[in-house]
């Protein structure tokens, strides 16, 4: 074995340990709701079924292929399994961004487990991952056009059927053909030689496809209605307020600090490149920056396109630099051996990490610090009390595990927009008018984190605490039946 396939071999087994962690997030519960809702009743939801305060309104989600994947299995393999076929998903991008690159294959292995650390935050057993492959397979596919490699493009109507159907981010899709159309205009724009005629053929090309790519696009159940769902999504300004992925990075994190520093090495490699910066790539660049610096969910899209624009600028540094760097094939069979055996360490390494990372214990032990698990076991056993006021954290983990306690709130901000969860807000933090939200919504049950202000304004009016742990409070309203009190 060479030293240069050892190294490869190394970064995505790296890769693969970061992304066998536990990943089930507090959002995952509702994708396995309904995907089990689409199982048992073999159609789409139309509307919602299964809060109190939207209940029948409209509600449709594009992503029922994955939410059906998640389900199946789940039941097959149970939340191990599930962890591991997002472990796969995100391998498998990161195999596409690798790919993507062309130089050095050592500088290329070195970025690549950098982007994948740049990005790792947001990686969760969500249908967005969903949108982080379909996303690096896009740009892939453009770049071996616009490069002048090979025309694939295709593929990307195929893929774009595929896409509106597992999430909501396939508006990405468009914008990254979009600035491969703008790339391919400023070309022409700027062309007085004898190549004008291919950068034509280039620009109508990915225009084509981009309107290929609309059409594919209406083949889901909602048809062309879906283009709108990403704007409706990001008007709920409940999302920038409240939910920490739809703000802007915290850069006092280190991880938000990775993809930082990875923008501005991008920058740097460009700014100190003997290659002239094309136009494309700086839209491009300045685009997807733009897009993380305003919403830490989007901050994986800098890791699909910085590793192929570090390499495509930073290899004539290297070749300057250093014009003899040319690492060759390993000859000697010591040698080759010696890599080998490292390789087989490391990957037995790697795979006793991955299963106790996806053992049952481990997931768990994830699952209980981020929901108060003993809480809802509880509320299990006490069924009937009335509806409920739940924390919106865990309105999502209650659609699944508590399917008799219909929800205020849970994940789905597309469905109760800003008006219901303003109301929940005002209830939480005990806001005028809070008193009147929870008497039209006949709220009997109070189940919320202990640092909520409301607690405290309702136990004072005498509502009961019927449960109460380091991470939940559950608050009865006065009158009820005399029940166990933990």
């Amino acid at each position: 074995m060479t030293a240069r396939r050892l190294v490869i071999a190394i970064a995505f087994l790296g890769i693969v340990f970061m992304a066998s962690r536990p990943m089930i997030d507090t959002d995952t519960w509702w994708h396995l709701r309904t995907g089990q809702w689409i199982l048992d009743n073999h159609a789409l939801p139309e509307v919602d079924r299964f809060s109190f305060t939207r209940s029948g309104a409209a509600w449709y989600y594009p992503a029922w292929l994955s939410e059906i994947l998640m389900v199946k299995v789940f039941s097959i393999a149970g939340l191990p399994g599930l962890n591991l076929l997002f472990t796969c998903l995100i391998v498998l991008t990161c195999t596409v961004i690798f790919l993507t690159m062309r130089g050095d294959p050592y500088l290329r292995a070195v970025i690549l487990v950098f982007a994948a650390g740049a990005s790792e935050i947001y990686w969760s057993a969500r249908p967005q991952i969903f949108t982080f492959l379909f996303s690096a397979c896009f740009f892939y596919c453009l770049r071996e056009f616009l490069q002048g490699r090979r025309n694939i493009l295709w593929i990307l109507p195929i893929l774009m059927v595929l896409w509106v159907n597992t999430h909501a981010g396939f508006f990405m899709g468009f914008v990254f053909l979009l600035l491969a159309v703008v790339k391919q205009g400023l070309h022409f724009l700027s062309s007085h030689d004898e190549r004008s005629p291919d950068r034509i053929r280039k620009f109508l090309w990915v225009s084509g496809t981009g309107v290929a790519c609309f059409v594919t696009c209406g083949i889901n159940p909602s048809g062309w209605k879906i283009i709108a769902y990403p704007f409706q999504t990001v008007s709920v300004q409940f999302l920038q307020k409240f939910i920490q992925e739809w703000q802007t990075p915290n850069f006092h994190y280190w991880n938000a600090q990775l993809f930082l520093i990875l923008f501005f090495v991008t920058w740097a490699v460009i700014a100190f490149s003997p290659k002239r910066l094309d136009g494309g790539d700086f839209f491009l660049l300045a685009i997807i920056g733009y897009m993380g610096f305003l919403a830490g969910r989007n901050t994986y899209f800098l890791s699909i396109i910085a590793p192929a624009l570090i390499m495509e600028y930073g290899q004539p540094i290297l070749e300057a630099k250093l014009p003899g760097w040319s690492p060759s094939k390993v000859t000697s069979k010591i040698l080759g051996v010696v890599n080998s055996l490292i390789l087989a360490a490391a990957t037995i390494g790697v795979a006793v990490l991955v299963v106790q990372n996806n053992s049952s214990t481990a997931i768990d032990a994830v699952i209980r610090r981020a929901i108060p698990v003993d809480a809802v076991e509880f509320l299990s056993k006490n069924p009937g009390w009335g509806r409920m006021f739940n924390s919106y954290n865990w309105g999502s983990y209650l659609l699944w595990n508590l399917p008799s306690y219909p929800v205020f709130v849970d994940g789905r901000t597309d469905l109760y927009d800003d008006e219901i969860l303003n109301q929940y807000i005002d209830v939480v933090d005990a806001r005028a008018g809070w008193q009147d939200i929870l008497q039209t919504w006949d709220i009997h049950v109070v189940f919320l984190d202990p640092s909520a202000p409301i607690l405290q304004v309702l136990i004072a009016e005498d509502w009961q605490v019927r449960y109460q742990d380091e991470q939940s409070v559950i608050l009865l309203r006065p009158l009820q039946n005399a029940v166990p009190t933990k």
